[in-house]
């Protein structure tokens, strides 16, 4: 458990199991945190008063010596995402807090950075998704636990944005590359603005699907 302030300047790895963070907790991170598939980092609080983790490195989702789930999660901690995002070839979930995507961001990897369960993360200007990199929005247990996007951001890059269910409150622009999937039958609200530069498309993973 992490109760202070831990500043990692090199290589930070959760190589199994859970990394609790207490109140005001925080991980700042300028070298590589590396989380396992099948790990998480758990925040004690929430949500009004969540842990943190600032990182201006790099975060990224590690192989695990043992199989099983793809997915490392980052739960009730508000994250905030400067310079490198790599899912790894496996998927980096944010749930339960607030967090932010700071300009100039770069999602990479062949994997999906998630947005669910309550998560919202703000945009703060232009971010890239590069090519087999997607980015999930997602309500994992539907409409009371919508996961949202908000602030004004602009998705460049030639990776996909699905939009899987949740809430764009925001201002998003989708680059001229971005190809975006509106697809699912979790509820979807669109409270904020949408501008499409690239290819957007309307579907559905079933015939009895609206």
């Amino acid at each position: 458990e992490v109760n202070g302030t831990f500043n990692n300047e090199g290589r930070l790895i959760v190589d199994s199991g859970t990394l609790s963070l207490a109140n005001a907790a925080k991980i700042e991170n300028t070298g590589t945190l590396s989380i396992a598939k099948g790990s998480k980092v758990y925040g004690l609080v929430c949500c009004l008063t969540p842990p943190t983790i600032n990182s201006t490195g790099t975060v990224e989702v590690g192989s695990s010596l043992l199989p099983g789930p793809d997915t490392a999660t980052i739960d009730n901690i508000s994250f905030n995402a400067d310079n490198i995002v790599d899912v790894g070839g496996g998927v980096l979930e944010v749930r339960w807090a607030p967090g932010k995507i700071d300009a100039g961001t770069n999602f990479m990897g062949d994997g999906t950075f998630r947005v669910t369960n309550k998560a919202d993360m703000r945009m703060n200007r232009a971010f890239s998704v590069e090519d087999a990199t997607d980015i999930e929005l997602d309500s994992c247990s539907g409409s009371c636990n919508q996961a949202s996007l908000s602030g004004t951001g602009t998705m460049n890059g030639q990776g996909q944005f699905f939009w899987k269910g949740g809430d764009i409150d925001g201002e998003l622009t989708l680059g001229q590359q971005i190809d975006t999937y509106i697809d699912g039958p979790a509820p979807k609200d669109l409270d904020g603005e949408i501008t499409n530069i690239g290819r957007t498309v309307f579907s559905s993973a079933g015939s009895t699907e609206p």
